[in-house]
């Protein structure tokens, strides 16, 4: 791994590979101090991966391929971007009974103990396009305003590179800590530019597929010379736990996860 970036935006290059359970940000690593990130590899010959949690809260993002996991009794079958919000102090298990699948973990510390909960990425994209039809359909929120969590968001932004329209960006909310990670980019032979302000000061970088970039940022797609797909999970930590309540996401960025009893 290695850091690129500024006081406010880094960018962590070299996503994790090996297989098992990785962190990948840490506190003291980033300008991060609430959101912690790690990932999940694992395949089919490889044992289930148990995870104990301890005070954080856990929302579980499927990034590529099939698997399996579990919370106490409960067994999901996951596909790319489905999400799974673990409570705190609740064990967890990820497995694939065939090929691989890759996990992102995406954490804060809590002290109170939400519901699991379970989101359909394909659900969550036909729901959204009902209830709100005007909404842009690149976007997708996985748990939002109407998510039982405490500090944690998650969304995931994809669709054809070669859309001329402005992309979406992520969710600027005072007092959040943001990472995205760059899950997938345009094949146009050459990282893709991003660009993000100190103050007064700009900078540009480039990023690769797999590249987390944390911090407040913009990123460009020349429709000129890219093509293929542009995936970016985004995850959110509010600065301080919210009882009872969630802190505002922009308008048609809720959504409705399935609290499992």
């Amino acid at each position: 791994m290695t850091l690129d970036g500024s006081r406010s935006t880094t960018i962590v290059r070299g996503a994790p590979r090996a297989l098992g359970r990785t962190n990948w940000i840490e506190p003291a690593t980033t300008p991060l101090r609430v959101l912690q990130c790690g990932r999940i590899r694992t395949d089919a010959h490889m044992p289930p991966v148990h995870v104990e949690p301890g005070e954080f809260e856990t929302a579980l993002v499927c990034l590529d391929g099939a698997g399996w996991v579990r919370v106490g009794t409960e067994r999901f079958r996951v596909e790319r971007y489905d999400t799974i919000y673990v409570p705190r102090d609740t064990h967890f298990m990820v497995w694939s009974a065939t090929g691989m699948v890759d996990i992102i973990e995406a954490r804060a510390p809590v002290e109170e103990r939400h519901p699991l909960q379970y989101v359909s990425y394909a659900d969550q994209q036909a729901e959204s396009s009902v209830q709100h039809p005007g909404a842009d359909p690149r976007s997708c929120v996985m748990l939002g305003d109407h998510a039982a969590a405490g500090r944690v968001s998650v969304g995931v932004i994809a669709g054809d590179a070669r859309d001329a329209g402005a992309w979406p960006l992520v969710p600027d909310l005072p007092g959040a800590e943001v990472a995205c990670c760059y899950a997938r980019v345009p094949t146009s032979g050459q990282p893709m530019p991003v660009e993000w302000t100190d103050g007064a000061t700009s900078h540009l970088s480039h990023v690769h597929e797999g590249d987390l970039v944390v911090g407040p940022h913009r990123w460009h797609v020349d429709a000129r010379m890219s093509s293929g797909t542009l995936a970016v999970l985004w995850m959110l930590a509010a600065e301080r736990e919210v009882i009872g309540d969630r802190f505002r996401l922009p308008a048609h960025s809720y959504s409705r996860s399935r609290i499992v009893p």
